[in-house]
């Protein structure tokens, strides 16, 4: 079941109107959550991103309140479709009501669904392949950091890598990487980790976050800086980072393997990340590894 507003619908019934603007005009921004052991992850990091882009997309909303709704919300999902102990959940908020390009009504809607995962991604150790995908070039703005319902490069990055057999490829800014199309990525070189800046355009992801605050812990030099395909190539180690599967390793860059036994640093942070949320961290009030 998913939950439309306050209502249980069943996930196949047409209850969503053609005169939703995100449908319509991409007026949307959701956020995709991790549960672990029944708990949902680092969400008051997703809130802060989620409001912070409903306020540059000039929604109209009580913080406090709609956050309130938000994680009952949350708690409701869980119990419904009896998600007890890994899962994913994906909660879109968008804008109400109709108009064209120049909306008439700014109060924000939501969509919540979500369903148990077989095993935890985070324990997983499957090396990603990776390719470029240059087609479409990202561009840094005030949006570029959020997840936003505007996700046709990463749809037709996702689509170029699946063509020619690879699990994913890279979207650039300009001569530089950004990310790959539902992860950022870090590289290491001599023990130092790597990562693009923001202005590069890549997303401001919670698991991002994540691994500055780990980095911190265990006293490992981390930077952001700008990445071209040649420093990837010549890295030690390279990994992945989203909420879902958390840190995943980068086994090849196009003909490119890397000896992702040998990856010491990549394996350090999964394991500390690992044993954070296992003991509880994650939650509200004690979001962040640092």
């Amino acid at each position: 079941m998913i939950l439309l507003n306050g209502k249980w619908i069943n996930p196949n019934a047409p209850e969503l109107s053609l005169l939703n603007r995100s449908f319509k005009y991409g007026d949307g921004l959701f956020e995709s959550l991790r549960v672990f052991d029944g708990r949902v992850l680092f969400w008051q990091d997703h809130w802060n991103r989620l409001q912070r882009g409903m306020q540059r997309l000039y929604y109209e909303f009580d913080g406090p309140a709609l956050q309130a709704v938000l994680k009952a919300a949350l708690a409701e999902m869980l119990a419904k479709n009896a998600i007890e102990a890994h899962g994913r959940l994906r909660l879109h908020v968008y804008r109400a009501g109709a108009g064209a390009y120049q909306p008439i009504d700014n109060r924000p809607l939501y969509l919540l669904e979500g369903y148990s995962l077989k095993g935890d991604p985070f324990e997983e150790n499957n090396p990603v392949s990776l390719t470029d995908f240059h087609e479409v070039k990202l561009q840094f703005n005030s949006l570029s950091g959020l997840k936003t319902a505007n996700s046709l490069p990463y749809i037709l990055a996702s689509l170029h890598a699946k063509k020619n057999d690879f699990d994913d490829a890279l979207l650039y800014a300009g001569d530089f990487i950004s990310e790959a199309s539902s992860s950022n990525i870090f590289i290491v070189k001599n023990k130092k980790v790597i990562t693009p800046p923001l202005s590069h355009a890549c997303l401001d992801g919670v698991m991002r976050k994540q691994i500055f605050h780990l980095c911190k812990e265990l006293k490992l030099p981390i930077q952001e800086k700008g990445i071209k395909s040649k420093e990837l190539e010549l890295a030690d180690e390279a990994f992945l980072t989203n909420a879902i599967r958390g840190i995943s390793s980068v086994g090849q860059y196009h003909g490119l393997l890397f000896d992702t036994k040998k990856a010491g640093i990549t394996s350090l942070l999964k394991q500390s990340l690992y044993n954070f949320v296992r003991r509880g961290g994650g939650m509200a009030g004690g979001e962040t590894a640092g």
